[in-house]
C-alpha cells in the first residue's frame, strides 16, 4: 500500500520551447531516472545559453546504451541496469510474450539488449506491441517485470514528445506529403479545413490547450487520490499512530526511501522491494488494522464521490 500523497501543479505554456529542462526538473523530477536528473542539473549549471532540449539530452545520455554490443557492456555503462536479466533465462516459460519473440525468430539471448534499447529510445508500449507481434500491452509489462527493466512513465514519454519541435514538424511534413498523394478533390477539401482551423496562431493555441488539458487530468487524478487518502487516515487515527511508531523503529534505509516518496522522487527496483517489505511487515504485525483500513477507504471513496459528484 502506498500512503504518499501527490501534489502536482497544472502547467500553462504555449509551445515546445516552454518545456525547458528547468521546468521539467522543477515540476516532474519524480518521473525522471536519476541519471537524467544529474545530466539536467549539470546542463543547467554549466551554461545559461544553448541549453539542450529535453529530448536531445535524453538522446545524449543514452547514446552509449544504443551503441552497446552486449548486455554486460550495457550494465557496465549503466549500473542501474545491473539486475536486468536475459530472456533466455525464461526460455521454458509458457508466456505468450516468450512465444511471440520466438515466432519472430529473435534469439532469446539477444532479445534483452534489443528490448532495453527500444525502451530507452524511447518507444511506446503500443509500438512495442506492434514491433514484436504481441496481442496486448500486458505482455510488454510482463517482459519488463520479468527482465527487471524499469518502465519509463507516460509523463516522461509525453515530455520528450512535447520538447521535440523538430519531430512535430517532421510528422506534419509526412502528413502533408500523404495529403498531396490523395485525389485533388479530397486534397482541396482537406486544405480548406486546414486553412479554417489550423492557421498558425490557432494551431499553437490548440496544442497549448491539449498540453494544459493533459496536465489538468493528471493533476485531478493525483488530487483525487490524495483527498481519498486524507479522508481514510482521518477515519483511522489509531492506525496512523501505529504506522508512525512502526516507522520510528524502521531502518535508516527505509526512512530514506520514505523521504524520497514524500519528495516524489523515483525509486529504484531495490528500493521498491524494500518499501513493499516495509508495508507488508506493518500489516503482518497488525492484521486487524488491514481490514479496518480497507473498510475506511471504501467509505472515504463514497464520501469523496458524494462531495465531488
Amino acid at each position: 500500500m502506498n500512503i504518499q500523497s501527490v501534489n502536482q501543479q497544472a502547467v500553462n505554456f504555449s509551445s515546445a520551447s516552454d518545456i525547458s529542462l528547468k521546468y521539467i526538473l522543477d515540476k516532474h523530477s519524480g518521473y525522471l531516472p536519476e541519471r537524467m536528473k544529474k545530466a539536467m542539473s549539470e546542463a543547467l549549471k554549466d551554461s545559461a545559453e544553448n541549453i539542450p532540449a529535453f529530448y536531445k539530452l535524453h538522446e545524449k545520455v543514452y547514446k552509449p546504451l544504443m551503441e552497446a554490443q552486449t548486455l554486460n557492456e550495457a550494465k557496465a555503462l549503466y549500473p542501474e541496469f545491473s539486475d536486468v536479466l536475459e530472456l533466455s533465462d525464461f526460455a521454458s516459460s509458457r508466456s505468450k510474450a516468450v512465444k511471440a519473440v520466438k515466432n519472430k525468430g529473435i534469439p532469446l539471448e539477444n532479445f534483452t539488449l534489443e528490448f532495453l534499447k527500444k525502451i530507452f529510445t524511447p518507444t511506446t508500449q503500443n509500438d512495442l506491441v506492434k514491433e514484436y507481434g504481441f496481442t496486448n500491452r500486458s505482455l510488454v509489462s510482463w517482459l519488463q517485470q520479468k527482465l527487471k527493466i524499469q518502465k519509463l512513465p507516460n509523463v516522461y514519454l509525453n515530455l520528450i514528445n512535447m520538447s521535440n519541435e523538430e519531430e512535430n514538424c517532421r510528422i506534419a511534413d509526412i502528413s502533408r506529403k500523404a495529403m498531396y498523394a490523395r485525389p485533388k478533390e479530397m486534397m482541396d477539401e482537406i486544405q480548406a479545413k486546414i486553412a479554417r482551423h489550423h492557421r498558425t496562431q490557432e494551431y499553437r493555441e490548440k496544442k497549448r490547450q491539449e498540453m494544459i488539458d493533459f496536465y489538468k487530468r493528471e493533476h485531478a487524478h493525483a488530487q483525487k487520490l490524495s483527498k481519498i487518502g486524507h479522508l481514510t487516515w482521518e477515519k483511522c487515527p489509531e492506525i496512523k499512530l501505529a504506522m508512525s511508531e512502526y516507522t520510528k523503529n524502521s531502518s535508516d534505509y527505509i526512512k530514506k526511501i520514505l523521504s524520497k516518496c514524500q519528495k516524489h522522487q523515483k525509486l529504484s527496483q531495490n528500493e521498491k522491494h524494500y518499501l513493499k517489505g516495509y508495508y507488508k511487515g506493518f500489516w503482518d504485525l497488525h492484521p486487524d488494522f488491514a481490514e479496518k483500513y480497507t473498510e475506511m477507504r471504501k467509505i472515504a471513496i463514497q464520501e469523496y464521490n458524494q462531495m465531488y459528484s
